[in-house]
C-alpha cells in the first residue's frame, strides 16, 4: 500500500500508465513472483523514463515559450512595422494631396489664362478682320488714286516733253550765243598774251579717213613760217573742271592728228565760260590752259598767275 501511494503522489497520468503496465507484464510471469528487487527495479527505470520525458517536456516547454517570445518580437516587430508604415501611407498621402492641390490650383489657374489668351486672340482676330477690311477700303481707294495719278503723269510727261522741247531749243540757242559772243575777235583777246593768229575756224572738225577725229569750238592758226602756232579753244555755258580735263584728252588726241596742216604746228589750249567759278580759272591755269571769261557783253582774258606758263602739244 505504502509502495502504490508513494508512486501516485504527484505523478503525471501517463506515468502512472507506464508504472501499470510494467506491473502487469511482471504479473504475468507465471514461472516465479515478482521480487521486490526487479519491482524497484522496474520503478527506477519507469522513474527514468518518466523524467526524460519530464525533461523533454521542460524542453519542449522551454522550446514553447521561446517560440512564444519569438512570435510577441514578431508581433512587436509587425506592430512597429505598422505604424511605421501607417506613418508614411499617412505622410505621402499628406503630399500626394498638397501636390494634387497645387497642381489643380496650377491648372485652374492656367486655364484662366489660357481662357484670356483666346478671348485677347478673338479680340486680335476681331481686330485684325476689321483692319483687313478697312485694308481692303485703302487699297481701293489707293487703286483709284493711282489710275489718277497715272492719269496725271501722262499729262506731265506730255508737258515734261513740250518744255524739255523748248528747253532745248533755248539752250542751243543759249549755246550758239555764247559760242558767237567768245568767238566775235578771239584774235585780239590772245595778242594781249602775245600771240598773233591770221586765221580763225569755228566748230572745226578734224577728220582722218573720212572719220571725226575731234571737234574744236574754236580755232586759231598763225601760218606763218616765223610762227608756226595754234590755239584750241573749247566754249561752255557753265564750265567744270571736268570740261577742263575733256579739253586736255581732246587736245593730245588732236596732236596725234596727222592732217598736213596742223600736224606740224604747236599746240596750245584754252577754254571759255560763260559762268565759270574762281577754282575751275585756277584749276585750268594749273594744267597749262588759258581762261576766257565773260564780263558783261564782252569777254575777256582771265589773267594767269605769275608763274603760269602754257601747256604745249
Amino acid at each position: 500500500m505504502t509502495l502504490f501511494k508513494t508512486v501516485g503522489d504527484g505523478w503525471t497520468p501517463a506515468a502512472r500508465i507506464g508504472y501499470y503496465k510494467n506491473m502487469k507484464i511482471i504479473a504475468r510471469r507465471k514461472d516465479k513472483r515478482p521480487s521486490l528487487r526487479s519491482v524497484w527495479a522496474a520503478f527506477k527505470e519507469t522513474d527514468r523514463k518518466i523524467q526524460a520525458v519530464v525533461e523533454q517536456m521542460k524542453e519542449t516547454d522551454r522550446k514553447i515559450q521561446e517560440v512564444v517570445e519569438q512570435m510577441k518580437e514578431t508581433d512587436r516587430k509587425i506592430a512597429e512595422l505598422s505604424k511605421e508604415t501607417d506613418r508614411k501611407i499617412a505622410e505621402l498621402s499628406k503630399e500626394t494631396d498638397r501636390k494634387i492641390a497645387e497642381l489643380s490650383k496650377e491648372t485652374d489657374r492656367q486655364m484662366k489664362e489660357t481662357d484670356r489668351q483666346m478671348k485677347e486672340t478673338d479680340r486680335q482676330m476681331k481686330e485684325t478682320d476689321r483692319q483687313m477690311k478697312e485694308t481692303a477700303k485703302q487699297m481701293k481707294e489707293t487703286d483709284r488714286q493711282m489710275k489718277e495719278t497715272a492719269k496725271q503723269m501722262k499729262e506731265t510727261d506730255r508737258k515734261i516733253a513740250e518744255l524739255s522741247k523748248n528747253i532745248g531749243g533755248l539752250t542751243n540757242s543759249l549755246g550758239g550765243l555764247i559760242e558767237a559772243l567768245f568767238a566775235g575777235n578771239p584774235k585780239k583777246l590772245f595778242t594781249q598774251a602775245g600771240y598773233e593768229f591770221d586765221k580763225v575756224y569755228l566748230n572745226h572738225k578734224f577728220e582722218e579717213n573720212g572719220q571725226v577725229v575731234a571737234e574744236a569750238d574754236i580755232a586759231l592758226v598763225n601760218t606763218s613760217a616765223e610762227k608756226d602756232y595754234a590755239m584750241l579753244v573749247e566754249v561752255k555755258t557753265k564750265l567744270t573742271c571736268a570740261h577742263v580735263n575733256d579739253h586736255l584728252e581732246r587736245i593730245a588726241k588732236i596732236r596725234n592728228y596727222r592732217d598736213r596742216d596742223w600736224h606740224p604746228k604747236t599746240l596750245m589750249g584754252a577754254v571759255a565760260g560763260g559762268v565759270i567759278n574762281e577754282y575751275t580759272i585756277q584749276y585750268a591755269h594749273q594744267h597749262g590752259l588759258y581762261v576766257l571769261v565773260q564780263s558783261g557783253d564782252t569777254v575777256t582774258l582771265a589773267t594767269p598767275p605769275e608763274n603760269f606758263t602754257p601747256k604745249k602739244w
